[in-house]
């Protein structure tokens, strides 16, 4: 949402309609597109705000809504960083940067599997265990 705020013309119909629905804010931190996370809710859900967009704004905002846009990659990297420094405890080598990418490949939501696997999870063996005794 920040990315979008900044990018918006400052002048614009758009812009102004973020001014007028948010009048405690600051100007300078409405240029800057810091808000807190029910004012994007907010934003999101109003069918004005979006009615004000021009189409080259709705088509961004669109990304934004479908998750093609995030600041969280930012945040996700930072985090996958620090659980490699725990792991290497600091000491920097090239088999580190393979782990990370390894990771990457491992957490991919959109990867689909040929084959499922037949192994049972730890749940699901705790649960058949304690069913019989």
């Amino acid at each position: 949402m920040k990315q979008f705020v900044k990018d918006l013309p400052k002048d614009g119909e758009c812009f102004k309609y973020f001014c007028d629905q948010f009048p405690g804010l600051s100007e300078a931190k409405l240029k800057e597109g810091v808000f807190v996370g029910p004012d994007i809710r907010k934003m999101m859900k109003d069918e004005n705000f979006e009615t004000k967009m021009e189409t080259n704004e709705r088509k961004a905002c669109e990304s934004f809504k479908l998750g093609a846009v995030s600041e969280e990659k930012g945040e996700r990297f930072h985090q996958d960083i620090k659980e490699m420094e725990r792991r290497y405890q600091g000491k920097w080598n090239v088999s580190m940067i393979a782990d990370y990418c390894w990771i990457l490949q491992r957490d991919n939501p959109c990867n689909v599997h040929k084959r499922k696997s037949n192994k049972r999870t730890s749940e699901v063996k705790e649960k058949r265990h304690y069913k019989d005794v």
